[in-house]
């Protein structure tokens, strides 16, 4: 397959799994789906199967349900949530509901068990985002589209162990100037690299400003997956471990040729009392959608 057939495809299904996880309840069809991408149903059910680890029909299926849980759980009635979901009765849905999630619709808003399903590939249904939990008790990861970041940034080069010298040169530069909110972007990935002295990061501000020994860097619009919240210093590793050891792996998704960059919630100085938000561009968007 060439690969501008493969990126094609690949397109294809994500923005099935984007329509379906976020879906309000309407009702979709395979067909549907399988004719944006101008394959058969086939055809597409095999390619959706190989990339995300599930069968779309199941996936659907457990979109909603999980979709279903969410609304319990902000109090919707069961009827209307039966009905919402495509259930010719409330007691249907509460049968096919408890074998799920082991409670019934009624108790469930109150049993604290989680609305999301097992599932391979990662995904869940969420009212605006993707939301991929890491595991129990860590920040949850989400895959959205962002739009292009403007960062003002010094070029630093060296070991990514020692970039807290590299923010030490950005306090000069700005010279206790307040500015914000802080940027990280990474041009290489430290697993992969020889010469750990070569490595690059742009360190500065979101935001475009003439400042000596500074330059302007642009991040581009596309798909990212992103940490649904502030990650504390200590968890920085981890997390990047689990998005590409664990979530990118298991979903499929390539991470595109572009840098990966980190979001600072103060300043990141002194690093270990730092909290960040990491964003990992995917190959999912290219190009035009249309």
């Amino acid at each position: 397959m060439r690969p501008q057939t493969r990126h094609f495809y690949d397109r294809g299904v994500f923005q099935a799994v984007e329509r379906i996880s976020q879906s309000s309840g309407e009702l979709i069809l395979i067909s549907d789906i399988a004719a944006s991408v101008g394959v058969s149903e086939d055809h597409f059910a095999e390619l959706f199967r190989k990339r995300v680890g599930e069968s779309l029909g199941h996936f659907i299926y457990r979109m909603r349900l999980e979709r279903s849980a969410q609304r319990l759980m902000k109090g919707v009635s069961v009827a209307d949530v039966a009905e919402e979901a495509g259930y010719g009765s409330a007691e249907a849905f509460a049968r096919t509901f408890k074998k799920k999630f082991g409670f019934t619709p009624r108790s469930f808003s109150s049993s604290g068990v989680s609305p999301y399903l097992r599932a391979g590939c990662g995904v869940h249904w969420s009212d605006g985002d993707m939301y991929v939990p890491l595991s129990e008790g860590d920040v949850g990861l989400r895959v959205r589209r962002l739009e292009p970041v403007t960062a003002t940034c010094y070029r630093y080069v060296g070991d990514y162990g020692r970039i807290e010298n590299g923010w030490n040169t950005v306090a000069r530069l700005l010279d206790a100037r307040s500015l914000g909110p802080w940027i990280a972007i990474y041009h290489d990935d430290g697993k992969r690299v020889n010469d750990r002295d070569s490595m690059r990061a742009d360190l500065g501000f979101v935001g475009r400003e003439s400042i000596d020994g500074m330059q302007c860097v642009e991040m581009p619009a596309g798909y990212y997956v992103q940490t649904a919240g502030w990650v504390d210093a200590s968890d920085h590793v981890p997390a990047w471990d689990v998005i590409n050891a664990n979530w990118v792996a298991k979903s499929g998704a390539r991470p595109v040729n572009i840098p990966a960059y980190e979001l600072y919630e103060s300043w990141p100085l002194p690093w270990l009392s730092s909290r960040v938000q990491i964003s990992l561009g995917l190959e999912m968007d290219l190009g035009d959608a249309n």
